[in-house]
């Protein structure tokens, strides 16, 4: 099952102070709910992480292993990710590609827009795209939140 998601975000910020965000891993993993922890791995051409992540769709508990390959950085405007993942029953995988692009707007502001191509295989796919784009949802709406309070004090 494929699930493409594309938000867009506001911040009251410059584009170097998200840029510095999104390049600290272990601190923009921490805004991101579900993620347990996140390790660097070690590769010669392009830079790798995995992460740990928990999570509740409809009546699954997943616990997924995530490797996220960095495909293309271009500083303050571009990230651009390879994402594949599985439990450790195998019973459920995803694997897909994240994008981040940033630009700045008028008055310190910082739009930053997302896009995702997700497929999920396994028991989760059986869910149906609705469960998981709501779920999703509830994500990126607690990202957000969390990013902007980041930049908040800036703003006052």
């Amino acid at each position: 099952m494929q699930v493409a998601i594309q938000k867009d975000l506001q911040l009251s910020t410059s584009v170097q102070n998200v840029w510095t965000l999104f390049r600290d891993i272990n601190r923009f993993a921490g805004l991101v709910p579900g993620v347990a922890d996140i390790h660097v791995q070690k590769e010669e051409e392009k830079e790798t992480y995995l992460a740990h992540l928990l999570d509740k769709v409809g009546p699954f508990k997943i616990e997924m292993t995530v490797e996220i390959k960095l495909v293309q950085l271009v500083e303050d405007q571009l990230l651009e990710a390879q994402l594949s993942g599985f439990d450790k029953g195998g019973k459920n995988r995803m694997k897909g590609n994240l994008q981040a692009k940033l630009s700045q707007l008028e008055n310190n502001m910082t739009q930053v827009k997302f896009y995702a191509n997700i497929e999920v295989l396994g028991k989760l796919a059986g869910l149906g795209a609705s469960p998981i784009r709501r779920r999703t949802d509830q994500h990126f709406s607690e990202f957000a939140r969390r990013i902007e309070q980041q930049f908040q004090s800036e703003s006052l």
